[in-house]
């Protein structure tokens, strides 16, 4: 098109009277420096000032008939905010197995020297998916010292398959699902067709991976006093016993911190007390910390009831686990479950913020929250990248190279990321039916 007389007439038009058109050899040219100077800049900030990134990826069947595979980086920067990059749109014009996978994921993480900061990898659940995280696991594993393929109980950290809210606002109206779901299934006419919705909520709440539990627990409005009350609602929902998994995750929860305690250790310059922030208007936290709620939604007669005000067993091994603690009592660990909640129970409280606000009293547990508030629990981000992807290979566009849509990829993901428009959402209309789902 930048070659054509008509395109040449419209600039100097409309534009600039002075355009000269130039060849696509030039204009090739031309984007192939500026992705290379962009992509320079931000193999730099990765290389000083990213602790780790949290990776997305999945596979795009193309208008062109040429399947790509996606890289996608989410992060925090210096300032605490949240940010996404693509790192790679790859042609994969081979089997879609695991070994594939792995092999392009792995190109482009070295390609961005991000081999030993790669924390977590969410992807689908695809059988090709599961093998490909096998045999990437040995080569992602150095960020915090230990490989994660000798130690199963940090899977979840690597492979995330389903998504997992949360929030105390998405488990607010999780239980009343819930709720709906039992009251229904006592209708013997429409049973049928609740039960399978029953069954598949709880095999997905049943098996809480820990790093969901882990992200909650470091909500300074939830702590262990706010997962133990989650729990607790969950187990009358779900009929299930909780108790060793409440100790099991503050014994994993220990297990991580002494690894980041080794790695960040000598980033500690100085402890200050936390200090005390006042609360505003409660919302959906009051299902959480009501407690004559919780005991009316689950009462004690309920198969498997988690009830530490009552479980004594559950509170032994509690007390058990801290007093095991490898760690001191001056822990940051300790210090921050052991300190009283944060009394802001408003679901627009910032946790990377009053994480950013605490890291000079807990400097090794700070970047610890920061690397888990990281992870993505969705590949809606590789989602976005293919919706792009599609506008640039449209009906006109077939014959461009693999390289150019990679490179035209993550330059309009990049330069929407520093004007900060990753997030802006383009059908107002479903934004707007999102915003009134759950008016009352």
């Amino acid at each position: 098109m930048g070659e054509s007389e008509a395109f040449e007439e419209f600039i100097k038009t409309a534009h600039n009277p002075k355009y000269a058109r130039v060849s696509r050899q030039t204009t090739t040219r031309d984007i192939q420096k500026y992705f290379t100077d962009c992509k320079a800049k931000l193999v730099e900030t990765f290389g000083t000032s990213v602790n780790c990134v949290c990776l997305t990826s999945d596979i795009w069947y193309g208008n062109a008939k040429e399947d790509y595979l996606s890289v996608v980086a989410h992060y925090i920067n210096s300032d605490w905010q949240l940010e996404k990059r693509v790192l790679g749109l790859v042609l994969i014009d081979v089997s879609h197995n695991g070994q594939n996978i792995a092999d392009r994921v792995a190109y482009v993480l070295t390609d961005y020297g991000l081999t030993d900061k790669v924390f977590a990898v969410t992807l689908d659940n695809a059988s090709s998916n599961a093998s490909a995280m096998l045999k990437l696991k040995p080569i992602l594993s150095h960020y915090l010292g230990f490989d994660v393929t000798d130690e199963p109980e940090y899977a979840s950290f690597t492979l995330s398959g389903v998504y997992y809210p949360t929030s105390p606002l998405m488990i607010h109206y999780l239980v009343k699902i819930a709720l709906h779901l039992k009251n229904y299934a006592n209708d013997i006419h429409i049973r049928s067709v609740v039960q399978p919705m029953i069954d598949k909520y709880n095999k997905y709440w049943r098996g809480i991976p820990l790093l969901y539990s882990f992200a909650f627990i470091l909500d300074p409005r939830a702590k262990m006093k706010g997962f133990t009350r989650v729990l607790r609602r969950l187990g009358g929902l779900t009929s299930t016993d909780y108790s060793t998994y409440l100790v099991g995750t503050r014994a994993r929860l220990t297990d991580v911190y002494n690894k980041y305690e080794e790695k960040y250790g000598a980033v500690r310059l100085r402890r200050t007390d936390p200090p005390v922030l006042s609360g505003k208007s409660r919302s959906a936290w009051d299902e959480i910390y009501d407690d004559d709620g919780a005991a009316g939604l689950v009462s004690g007669s309920l198969p498997g009831t988690l009830n530490m005000s009552r479980d004594t067993s559950a509170t032994s091994l509690l007390h058990a686990v801290r007093s095991s603690v490898s760690a001191s009592n001056a822990s940051e660990l300790v210090s921050y479950l052991d300190c009283d909640t944060v009394n802001h129970l408003t679901d627009d409280f910032n946790i990377l913020n009053w994480w950013h606000q605490h890291k000079l009293t807990y400097p090794v547990l700070s970047i610890m929250a920061k690397d888990i508030l990281t992870v993505p629990v969705s590949t809606i981000s590789s989602e976005s990248t293919f919706s792009m992807t599609g506008r640039i290979i449209e009906e006109r566009r077939r014959n461009l190279k693999p390289e150019m849509v990679e490179m035209l990829t993550c330059i309009k993901d990049w330069e929407a990321a520093e004007a900060r428009l990753q997030q802006n959402v383009e059908d107002k209309e479903l934004e707007q039916a999102f915003e009134e789902l759950y008016l009352d």
